[in-house]
């Protein structure tokens, strides 16, 4: 059989728009059970948050609600209990950080970074320069 020019696979699948969304609808208006109920209840939120929500306000539901710490929920109380100052002192370097503990949010501690998680900061610190950012106070 010829061989054909197949495109090789990417390093990873890009992250389905759903992925913010589903913790933001499980975390804000329903329990802690896994229930189909519940799973019903998440993808109907998803739904409907997804359809009604700007992105940007969506983005601020998740930052409020995602453990970042074993017990600490949302990025004001991660800057409060890993730095001891509010999220907006936080340096560059220090929010460079608490993003990128956001895999193992239980298993890593940003005041004693372990080489893997120093190695994701510095990743993101330099992807950072290839980023345009909104400015802060547009809507």
């Amino acid at each position: 059989l010829p061989k054909r020019n197949l495109p090789t696979p990417r390093s990873a699948p890009k992250p389905c728009p759903n992925d913010k969304i589903r913790p933001v609808a499980s975390q804000t208006a329903l329990s802690s059970t896994r229930s189909a109920e519940h799973l019903w209840l998440e993808a109907y939120s998803t739904f409907w948050m997804e359809l009604l929500l700007p992105k940007r306000r969506i983005l601020e539901l998740y930052v409020n609600v995602i453990e970042m710490g074993d017990g600490v929920y949302g990025l004001e109380a991660a800057a409060q209990a890993h730095y001891g100052t509010a999220s907006r002192d936080l340096t560059r370097e220090q929010c460079a950080m608490l993003a990128a503990l956001l895999p193992a949010p239980r298993a890593w501690n940003p005041r004693a970074p372990s080489p893997k998680l120093s190695a994701r900061c510095a990743k993101l610190l330099r992807q950072e320069k290839q980023v345009a950012f909104p400015e802060l106070g547009a809507r």
